[in-house]
């Protein structure tokens, strides 16, 4: 379990991974070296897995998002999964447990690419989906522990 002080320092470096240690040590009124040391414990024990940065899609061109869910027939559910994980459009890929197999985030330049790529991922591998057009993100990677 973490301390008040160690969710704090997770919590800024949330809202900004760029923060240096010496503006999030005023946030939470640690000193510096504290809060180095709180975020290489941090690290080391897997609670911050890497550092990123949350991209506009739109900004790049690619305004279509969308989450599809896929239920694979068995035999290609491997293949499918590794196509997915390796697709330029996938954002994220979830594989799942319950009536479909992954639940997928894409960025497309058009609806017709869009559709093209789901048409020709249904041609290579046995497979259903259901698409969910995003019409506005309400909040991404916002988890505050």
């Amino acid at each position: 379990m973490l301390t008040d002080k160690e969710l704090g320092v997770l919590k800024h470096l949330r809202e900004n991974s760029r923060a240096t240690v010496t503006e999030i040590g005023r946030k939470v009124n640690l000193p510096r070296s504290t809060v180095y040391d709180k975020i290489r414990k941090l690290r080391e024990s897997g609670v911050i897995k890497k550092y990123s940065c949350l991209v506009n899609f739109e900004q790049l061109g690619l305004p279509i998002a969308v989450k599809v869910l896929f239920r694979v027939d068995g035999k290609d559910r491997a293949r499918f999964g590794e196509m997915l994980t390796n697709c330029p459009n996938s954002n994220d890929v979830v594989k799942l447990g319950n009536d479909f197999d992954y639940l997928v985030s894409f960025a497309f330049s058009s609806m017709n690419e869009l559709h093209e790529f789901l048409d020709g991922l249904s041609k290579c591998c046995n497979t259903n989906y259901s698409i969910m057009y995003v019409s506005k993100e309400l909040k991404k990677e916002g988890f505050l522990v």
